[in-house]
């Protein structure tokens, strides 16, 4: 009978005998059931039977030798399993495989070796029974495996899908599945709602690489993943080439996988893609240590932050230290304190619901997935790689442990704010800070870490840590500072500072105070007092004097206990101090203790205005120079009616001080100074504190007044406290005399301002500026209306057009300039525009026909020369009877009269002209009676004419009157209309000839150019009723001749010429960008290129908004290339017309704001784009971090360089782009950085606007500009006659456009 357990004996090369005991696996839910060999009689026989067992592992074993699963122990520490064969029909001989088996030590060195047991040498029988003796040989083969080298971890590929159900372990692959649930449910919350396709089975749902991708996709944050090569892959090349995609990618990112390829992936080999999914776990789940050198597993550094979350729990392995859930629910409390407060009471019994009811309170608070299911967590031996990929969760970037500790850091040291467990904590600032709240003073001060680096921080930081407050570091100073360290390790290192507990150093407890270590002088005795001196402790001080002889130190116990410590400086220097606790220095020692001699105070030297002389709400200054007056400290009290005033003091150098205060009310301060506590001679100072802001002036004077006119003002000093008024005037010729009467509580100036120009009144109280001062004021001159200068505008002027002339009132004073135009029925009022200082231009539009007079008044006093008179006519008015020409038939000779009536447009002469087949000649015209005129035509030739007709050089119709003028006699021959007297290229022209008998044999006609051998297309057509009509058609332009003959002979008017010209287009005239020069006097200039327009003639007229019509001339640079320009009279805004044979051209008409800027753009960029074409540049500007564009300003300054500029509305960095006729240009686009740019105007920048108001009679007056909010202004000013005043506006010294602004208060009540 066998024994409950047998073994067998075998022989090992390396360790010698190892005993094997044989064990069954079975389980009560789940027998082992297998073939099993009987031993038979002594000859040898055997037989096969089957055994089965309900019995657990080691209980029951059968009968002699049988198939089974050994287990061993080595004599090194290993883990073993192996598996032996013993279905054979036969017993094994010598040299036949006995048995194979696996040895593994930890999952994640990557070491496993597969060993052969063959059997050597068989003693006795050959059948074996359980205590036999027998030899084997072990030889030993690696196992094929997938390791990451990086995480160290180890996945077995030898066991395939055949092998799932062979115990390991002593238990069944059931990891397996409960990795495959896991790791299915990890990837579905990584692509959930970016996934290609729904994920059902891991093991096959990847084999076209699809979801592959999306994984890598989302694990990267979209850098790697976007390509896929096949989107819908059918055959599996594809399917492989996708797979091979993503794991390229996968070796991108330092996913270190080696013996694993895209057919075992597309063939469904799970075990290699589980381990591919925990490799990707580790790298992005857990922690990233890929891209450091560190030889430590993402396991350990998992293991590590539990240990530093859970200290009192003492975690040691991710199985059964989490199956029963309590370990899981006090994780989620020491998270979130209170969220389980009773997990210490939860029972190991029911396990599974513990980790159900802790997995649900993570879920809901912390969104934590339950990617691993309850029961697989609580079972005996749950899977680790699934439990770690659970808990990694709880620590990961942007989890619950992240923001826990990141919180808690916040809230023990404010300063620096910690946002990561990275880049936040390099230079260790942040760890020195965090020690320093536990233990201050210890810690490098703030400018040391700046100066030191970073990794000298760092290591005292930790070495401290570790001596004073326990905290065990995971981690090398080196690893904490490298930028690629896992921000884990970080955490780990961290969050152990939760349960640092500082040890207690009882000399640093100790503490001194007294002269004796702060300093005293030579020849007194110095003491101090020891403090804190802990029960039984000895203090030991030792004094060392400046030349290194030992002072005689004394001790005493006062009445109140304590310790006190005697000894005398003998001479001037520095003393050390040292003073030890039971043979250990106490804090701060030694001490470094200076002696100086007696102090003297009496050689202090004091000076300065705040001695004597404040005022209210400003620093009153003086200084002490001491350096004479031996050791000592200076006092300084300042003592007002009010109390005693803070005050600051300065040791500018040795031993000279700056002394400052602000009195806060008027009235007499005592200063008072010692020195080493010595009163310092002199003393007490007394100082009179005055306030010039309680002094108000007011008055006429102040806003100027008029020249030649005394005007006074008036200063009240209630108030103001002790103190005298002190004024002067300085004007244009110098200093102005003034009169002044005292009276109780004010002073009454008065003055007389003799010349034009600026005044500066400076009033002082006690010394000091009072509120305004200096003002500054600029008396009217008295108004002269005679000497104003009115430059006429021309006497003829056209209705319905702007009429301007130009005032100049420089030399008439300050008054109100007036003007309006008055007609035959209707007064209307001009407008007027400063152009600069005393120089204006009048405006007015008349509407009417006939005698304009125009009245200008300055200060209410007609100027010389006006009113002046003008005549104002309109052409349009003009009245042209045609009924003469419309309809008629004209022949050539005859003479026909065309009436035009001039009685509404006003006086003038009417002349005409006419364009036929022989050119350009003038029409007789006469005069028949006051406003109507004769126009007579007689034509000598037939053909088209075109009869123009001007009053006063004006045309009078909006287009020429086209008369037809037939032949003489029988023929008539009609040509087509042209185009303003010319012909097109490929238009058919029809001429009709009318004969009595219209024979087409008689009819010859012959067309050619005159410049070129062109011959034009003719043909003859005869249509009854109408005549012969002769079609020619011209392809090429040219000044063509067409000879027609009727019988041989030419007929009236042969030869034609017919003028053809290709058609004019505007459509493909191109406008140039207007160079708009920057300083005035220089003409703006436009490019026209109308080289591809056809032929055509090119006109423009330009005007402004409030300058009226300007003046525009036309350059040919080249055969149909122009240049436009027109000299800009004022600032202003400028539309330029242009058009082409009268159709307006592509971007007409061109608004041209025209000013001349004295300040430059925040940004502006000059771009020379080296084009030779006519074209146009544009630029757009766009701010990175909000993605909106802004308005750019494009400005040609100079011919071929333009300005590009905006203003960014927020500090960031812009991109520019610049394209020349749309396409961008080389380079593009520009960055621009504007992050240091502020955007909030500061009181300078605001207070650049200033006013300017004049009354009719009050001349200049005083005006007070206020900023408000959003950039607006307050203008405010007193209204002291009921008058018109004029107000002018400047900004930077500018007059803003539309000034001066009238404001009339003369019918307000």
């Amino acid at each position: 009978m066998a024994s409950d357990r047998s073994y067998l004996t075998y022989s090992d090369n390396l360790e010698g005998k190892f005993t094997v005991p044989i064990i069954n696996l079975g389980s009560e839910d789940k027998p082992y059931s297998t073939k099993v060999l009987s031993t038979g009689s002594s000859g040898g026989s055997s037989r096969a039977a089957s055994y089965e067992s309900r019995t657990l592992p080691n209980e029951k074993v059968a009968t002699g030798s049988f198939r089974g699963v050994y287990s061993y122990s080595p004599q090194f520490p290993r883990k073993g399993y192996q598996f032996g064969d013993y279905s054979s029909k036969s017993l094994p001989r010598p040299g036949e495989k006995h048995l194979e088996y696996y040895t593994s030590g930890d999952p994640m060195d990557g070491d496993d070796v597969k060993r052969e047991i063959k059997v050597s040498k068989l003693s006795g029988r050959r059948s074996i029974s359980p205590d036999q003796q027998f030899e084997v040989k072990i030889t030993t083969k690696k196992k094929k495996t997938v390791v990451d080298s990086r995480t160290h971890n180890v996945f077995d590929m030898n066991r395939d899908e055949a092998d799932s159900n062979t115990p390991v372990l002593g238990r069944d692959k059931t990891w397996v599945m409960v990795q495959k649930k896991t790791f299915t449910n990890w990837f579905r919350d990584r692509v959930k709602g970016n996934a290609s396709k729904e994920l059902n089975d891991l093991q096959t749902d990847l084999e076209d690489g699809k979801l592959l991708h999306d994984l890598i996709r989302a694990l990267t944050e979209g850098k790697h993943g976007n390509r896929v090569p096949h989107k819908n892959p059918s055959l599996r090349v594809q399917k492989i080439e996708n797979i091979n995609v993503a794991l390229m990618a996968m070796k991108t990112e330092n996913v270190r996988l080696e013996s694993i390829g895209a057919e075992d992936i597309c063939d469904g080999n799970l075990k290699l893609i589980l381990g591919m999914i925990w490799c990707l776990i580790c790298r992005y789940q857990i922690a990233d240590i890929s891209t450091t050198t560190r030889k430590i597993s993402a396991k350990k550094v998992l293991l590590q932050w539990m240990q530093a979350q859970l200290p009192q729990h003492h975690i040691t392995n991710f199985t059964k230290d989490w199956n029963n859930g309590i370990t899981l629910a006090a994780l989620i409390d020491s998270l979130q304190p209170g969220l389980i407060p009773d997990w210490q009471s939860w029972s190991p019994s029911t396990s599974r619901e513990n980790v159900a009811r802790a997995m649900a309170i993570a879920e809901e608070n912390f969104d934590i997935p339950q990617i691993i299911e309850p029961e697989d967590m609580a079972a005996s031996h749950p899977d680790e790689l699934s439990v770690m990929c659970y808990l990694s969760y709880f620590c990961g970037p942007d989890s619950i442990g992240f923001h826990t500790l990141k919180n808690w850091v916040n809230g023990r040291i404010p300063e620096p704010h910690i946002t990561n467990f990275s880049s936040d904590w390099k230079d260790g600032r942040a760890l020195c800070t965090l020690i320093d709240s536990f233990i201050p003073g210890h810690m490098p001060s703030e400018e040391e870490i700046y100066r030191q680096p970073p990794i000298q921080n760092v290591s005292e930081g930790m070495d401290f840590a570790k001596k004073r407050l326990g905290v065990e570091p995971n981690l090398l100073a080196e690893e904490f500072v490298n930028p690629d360290i896992d921000p884990l390790s970080v955490m780990t290192y961290i969050s152990r500072y939760r349960s640092a507990k500082p040890t207690i150093d009882e000399a640093q407890l100790v503490s001194v105070v007294g002269t004796g270590v702060s300093g005293g002088s030579v020849g007194q005795e110095a003491s101090f007092f020891v403090r804190h001196i802990p029960p039984g402790g000895k203090v030991t001080v030792v004094v060392t004097g400046p030349d290194g002889s030992d002072i005689p130190v004394n001790q005493r116990i006062t009445e109140t206990g304590a310790l006190q410590i005697l000894y005398t400086p003998t001479i001037p220097g520095t003393y050390i101090v040292a003073v030890m606790l039971d043979g250990k220095h106490i804090n701060g020692s030694p001490f470094k203790v200076t002696h100086h001699a007696v102090p003297q105070p009496s050689n202090c030297l004091v000076s300065g205005a705040g001695l004597s002389r404040a005022q209210v709400g400003q620093w009153a200054e003086f200084q002490v120079d001491c350096m004479r007056a031996g050791p000592g400290s200076l006092g300084v009290q300042v003592l007002s009616p009010q109390g005693e005033l803070d005050h600051e003091v300065e040791n500018k150098s040795d031993k000279v001080f700056g002394v400052k205060f602000e009195p806060v009310a008027v009235g007499e301060i005592k200063i008072g100074l010692t020195w080493a506590g010595l009163p310092i001679p002199g003393g007490p100072y007394l100082c009179q504190v005055s306030d010039p802001s309680k002094c108000i002036a007011s008055g006429p004077g102040l806003s100027g007044g008029k020249l030649g006119q005394t005007t006074s003002f008036t200063v009240s000093t209630v108030g103001a406290g002790p103190g005298s008024l002190d004024t002067s005037i300085f004007g244009p010729d110098g200093t102005v005399p003034i009169d002044r009467v005292d009276e109780d509580g004010e002073v009454n100036f008065s003055y007389t301002p003799q010349h034009q120009g600026s005044y500066l009144i400076d009033v002082k109280w006690d010394g000091f500026p009072i509120r305004g001062s200096p003002f500054k004021v600029r008396p009217a001159a008295a108004v002269d209306a005679s000497r104003v200068i009115v430059m006429k505008p021309p006497s003829t002027i056209k209705a319905g057009q702007e009429t301007s002339f130009m005032v100049n009132t420089r030399s008439a004073g300050h008054g109100v300039l007036k003007a309006e135009a008055r007609g035959p029925k209707i007064t209307e009022k001009c407008q007027i525009f400063q152009q600069e200082e005393g120089l204006y231009r009048v405006s007015f539009t008349p509407t009417e026909v006939g005698k304009i007079e125009v009245d200008v008044t300055y200060g209410g006093t007609s100027v010389p020369g006006t009113p002046f008179q003008v005549q104002s006519k309109d052409p349009y008015r003009c009245v042209v009877d045609t009924k003469a020409v419309s309809g008629q038939t004209i022949r050539a000779n005859e003479t026909v009269v065309i009436p035009v009536s001039t009685k509404l447009a006003g006086d003038g002469v009417i002349t005409a002209t006419a364009r036929g087949p022989t050119g350009l000649f003038d029409l007789s015209c006469s005069k028949q009676a006051p406003g109507f005129y004769n126009v007579m035509f007689t034509p000598t030739v037939p053909g088209l004419h075109l009869l123009d007709i001007y009053f006063d050089k004006d045309p009078v119709l909006d287009s020429a009157v086209q008369i037809n003028v037939e032949p003489p006699g029988d023929i008539i021959f009609e040509k087509p209309p042209t185009h303003d007297g010319y012909y097109y290229t490929d238009e058919q022209l029809d001429f009709v000839a009318r004969t009595e008998d219209d024979d087409p044999t008689e009819l010859k006609v012959y067309a050619y150019g005159t410049k070129s051998n062109s011959i034009p297309r003719v043909a003859i057509e005869r249509y009854p009723g109408v005549g012969q009509v002769i079609h020619c058609t011209a392809s090429y332009p040219d000044d063509y001749r067409l000879e027609v003959s009727y019988g041989g002979q030419p007929i009236s008017g042969s030869p034609f010429l017919l003028p053809v010209v290709n058609p004019p287009n505007a459509s493909a005239v191109v406008l140039g960008d207007p160079v708009i020069p920057l300083e005035a006097g220089r003409p703006v200039e436009v490019a026209v290129d109308a080289t591809r327009a056809g032929t055509g003639g090119l006109t423009c007229s330009a005007s402004g908004k409030s300058a009226g019509v300007v003046r525009a001339d036309i350059t040919e640079v080249a055969p149909n290339q122009y240049n436009i320009y027109f000299v800009p009279p004022i600032e202003d805004t400028y539309t330029l017309n242009v058009q082409w044979s009268k159709d307006s051209v592509p971007g007409t008409p061109v608004v041209i704001p025209f000013s001349r800027e004295e300040e430059e753009p925040t940004v502006q960029v000059v771009v020379e784009p080296d084009k030779d074409e006519v074209g146009h540049l544009s630029a757009s500007a766009v701010s990175r971090g909000m993605g909106e564009g802004v308005a750019v300003e494009v400005r040609q300054f100079e011919k071929g360089k333009y300005r590009v500029s905006f203003e960014p509305p927020t500090p960031d960095l812009y991109d520019l782009q610049v394209e020349w006729n749309g396409q961008p240009l080389d380079g593009m686009p520009f960055e621009i950085d504007c992050r240091s740019l502020e955007t909030a105007l500061s009181l300078t920048d605001l207070s650049t606007l200033t006013a300017e108001v004049i009354g009719d009679s009050a001349g200049e007056i005083p005006v007070e500009v206020v900023p408000v909010d959003n950039g607006d202004f307050e203008i405010s000013f007193l209204a002291k006659h009921k008058e018109l005043h004029q107000m002018n506006l400047f900004w930077q010294k500018r007059k803003i456009k539309g000034s001066p602004f009238e404001i009339d208060n003369r019918r307000r009540q």
